[in-house]
């Protein structure tokens, strides 16, 4: 029986030199003639062509992500520029830098003019935002003012040509004495922001004249 498989492999490890390889074994390796299949894998071309392919894989998906990244980085700059623009615009729009300068003014008589008072526009108080507790910017005529933010509305936003959302660094006055005025709301009694007390008419006749003033500048800028 052992004789039998030692011939059997000998007879499997033969080797027959012939002019030329079989049409069955073209391939050529180390004076072998071998199959495709024998010499893909002898020949290591296998292992070649996966590391091959996952380069041109990872290769790809590093460039698709470069054009993703560039394109969203592209997306964001103009984004940005166009929302710098539009705040521009609101602000110029709202603080008069579109009207001529004092140098132009003195120069062009024609071109002086009444202050609009069309242009003032009635903001909703939950448009504004500030914070109370910091330090106020100041003291006006009517209370105090502090520094906050305008939210402009979508009507305000498209009057002007913008689009989005957008905010405004204002100057937020918070009116003290907007109580009615009558003999009987002037006490000695009544806190004042000094700390001193009621002067009597002079002080009713100051706050009656500061309020009335304010009311005609709201009620002329509703009429225009």
């Amino acid at each position: 029986m052992q004789t039998h498989q030692v011939q059997a492999l000998r007879i499997l490890v033969q080797f027959i030199c012939n002019a030329s390889c079989p049409e069955d074994r073209s391939h050529v390796l180390h004076g072998m003639c071998l199959t495709a299949e024998q010499y893909a894998k002898l020949s290591g071309r296998n292992a070649r062509e996966t590391r091959d392919r996952i380069l041109i894989a990872v290769a790809v998906s590093v460039l698709l992500l470069v054009i993703l990244a560039t394109i969203v980085l592209v997306f964001c700059l103009k984004r940005r520029a166009e929302t710098e623009r539009m705040r521009e615009k609101l602000r110029a729009a709202y603080t008069n830098l579109l009207e001529l300068d004092k140098d132009e003014l003195m120069k062009n008589q024609s071109a002086i003019r009444d202050p609009n008072m069309g242009r003032l526009e009635m903001i909703n108080a939950d448009d504004l935002e500030f914070d109370p507790t910091v330090s106020p910017l100041g003291t006006g005529a009517f209370g105090v003012v502090y520094r906050g933010k305008w939210r402009v509305p979508k009507a305000a936003m498209l009057r002007h040509g913008c689009r989005g959302e957008a905010q405004l660094d204002v100057a937020i006055k918070i009116i003290q004495n907007d109580f009615p005025l009558s003999p009987s709301c002037l006490t000695q009694s009544q806190p004042f922001a000094n700390g001193s007390g009621s002067n009597g008419p002079d002080d009713e006749i100051r706050r009656a004249t500061a309020r009335a003033n304010l009311e005609e500048l709201l009620q002329e800028a509703k009429v225009r």
